[in-house]
């Protein structure tokens, strides 16, 4: 009830904001050099207004806390256009990797539980937008899942993941709850295919999720800070088979056409069915692995012994993945369509008119 009329009217403005960087590559160099001319932490200005970033970001940490729980059509329209925007720039790889190198102190909004641990006042700009993607994942898991908002999600993390890979940029960040959201998420909707299937293109969502779990997997030895991070990240695999064994029930149960290896041409790209199926098989192919050196030392361990096998293994070997796999960026294309959020974008700004 509180945040029923949430966010102001002002909010319309991120629709102008939408539509300059969907279509204006200059206004995506304006954002960038913001951050070192508007008082940002490289700043030498005399001004010291935050960059436009920094209330953006927290901004969609409020919308995506409560869009769900508000549930009106307003609400959730506005996490829907604030989630574009943040696909937007992380498909951007000069502005995300800008954002994983400029620091400052971003409020993130921490409303309901389980809160996000924690952070340095001052931290990496990406750090705060990958806590408003955790924020989304774990706080709109409804019967009438936002199917389209999750994929843009998704979107933007593979695209984090693949620019901080490529980049190789180990961010300081508590990734451990960004796993945590993602196998969240699979094990809702493999829990609840009666529901979802009726939504539509759940099937695309998961399939989309398993793919930048795999690229996590691939790429982890190159993102997390420290080995304790990758320890936890094979840890998180481990505990959650149960959910990754489910996916492709859940993918037949949805009626997708789960391809044969062998039918696959030579030279094709792989559909996006084979891309998932072939991420279900690395994912199981990792915790397989763990699963056994761990049984090798009793099926009786506490939590702290099993990370001890686990960081054993990874330090002596590595993480087990695919070798021969090389990192794939995401292929899915944006929907640039705002058609659904314009009429509340006018009814907001004609309110502002008449307040005016």
């Amino acid at each position: 009830e509180l945040f029923k009329d949430q966010p102001i009217e002002a909010a319309a403005g991120l629709l102008p904001l939408y539509e300059l960087l969907q279509l204006n590559p200059v206004f995506t160099s304006v954002i960038v050099e913001s951050l070192t001319t508007e008082g940002g932490p490289s700043s030498s200005g005399p001004t010291n207004r935050p960059p436009m970033i920094f209330s953006f970001v927290s901004l969609a940490s409020y919308l995506f806390t409560h869009a769900s729980s508000v549930g009106t059509p307003r609400s959730l329209s506005y996490a829907n256009l604030t989630m574009r925007i943040i696909a937007l720039m992380t498909s951007d790889e000069p502005m995300t990797a800008k954002f994983a190198r400029e620091s400052g102190n971003i409020r993130i909004c921490r409303q309901r539980l389980p809160r996000l641990p924690e952070s340095p006042t001052s931290r990496p700009i990406l750090c705060s937008i990958l806590d408003c993607l955790v924020l989304w994942l774990r706080h709109n898991l409804h019967k009438k899942l936002e199917v389209s908002s999750y994929r843009s999600c998704i979107y933007s993390v593979h695209s984090i993941l693949w620019m901080l890979g490529r980049q190789r940029i180990r961010l300081e960040y508590h990734w451990e709850e960004l796993w945590k959201s993602i196998f969240l998420l699979l094990e809702f909707t493999s829990s609840r295919v009666d529901n979802v299937k009726v939504l539509g293109r759940v099937d695309e969502l998961i399939e989309e999720t398993l793919i930048a779990l795999e690229l996590a997997t691939l790429l982890a030895e190159r993102l997390v800070p420290t080995p304790e991070a990758l320890h936890q990240f094979v840890y998180e695999l481990v505990r959650s088979k149960d959910i990754v064994d489910r996916q492709l029930s859940t993918l037949t149960a949805l009626e997708v056409m789960i391809p044969s290896p062998s039918t696959q041409p030579r030279g094709v790209p792989l559909t996006i069915q084979a891309q998932a199926l072939r991420a279900i098989k690395t994912i199981q192919g990792i915790i397989t692995y763990y699963e056994g050196k761990i049984n090798e030392k009793g099926t009786e361990m506490e939590i702290g012994d099993v990370m001890n096998v686990i960081a054993t293994e990874v330090e002596r070997d590595g993480l087990q993945t695919a070798p021969d796999r090389e990192p794939e960026g995401p292929t899915r294309r944006l929907d640039s369509s705002s058609e659904g959020f314009v009429k509340w974008a006018c009814r907001d700004g004609l309110a502002l008119l008449s307040s005016a």
